[in-house]
């Protein structure tokens, strides 16, 4: 399935719409992963572009899709990793945004942490992006990320919240 931008980006908000909670009285979560696999194999690895664009796209209107995606994009990544990940890399900008360094997560990119280090601006982000590198940082587990991880634990006034964080990405990191 391969559709201009505008409507591939209308079909899958749809589909993320329908995906959502609440899922109506014959619908069950297994249905919901079970479209998300199906769907994930139709697009195939050329809808990473359009996927990385909707990304930047829901993050900037902060659109209630945005946590659906997120589950999709985990379940894309797993066959698609190789050619998601430098299409969310090329989005990436010193402000983030966080949603596109969670996806980042998903990809397990060997080269995700050490761009997300050099490309973010760590003294000017807010929690949420602090708290979502640490997540991400987490999730990818190499040994970049486990020194960005340390150094960001030792940046001074950091809200607990982003400590708490780093606490638990270590600690999945330590459980490896």
């Amino acid at each position: 399935m391969v559709y201009p931008a505008p409507v591939f980006a209308a079909d899958l908000r749809a589909r993320l719409a329908a995906w959502d909670l609440p899922l109506g009285p014959f619908r069950e979560p297994d249905d919901i992963v079970r479209e998300m696999h199906a769907a994930a194999a139709a697009l195939g690895p050329a809808a990473a572009d359009d996927l990385a664009d909707l990304v930047t796209a829901l993050a900037r209107e902060h659109a209630r899709e945005q946590p659906v995606l997120a589950e999709f994009l985990e379940i894309y990544a797993a066959d698609h990793a190789a050619a998601l990940a430098p299409a969310l890399l090329a989005r990436l900008d010193p402000a983030g945004p966080a949603a596109l360094v969670e996806a980042l997560g998903s990809t397990r990119s060997a080269d995700a942490a050490q761009l997300l280090l050099a490309t973010l601006d760590l003294a000017a982000a807010d929690e949420e992006l602090l708290v979502t590198l640490a997540c991400t940082l987490g999730e990818l587990g190499d040994p970049v990320a486990l020194a960005g991880l340390h150094a960001l634990a030792a940046r001074d006034g950091l809200p607990s919240a982003v400590l708490e964080e780093i606490d638990i990405a270590l600690q999945h990191i330590a459980r490896r």
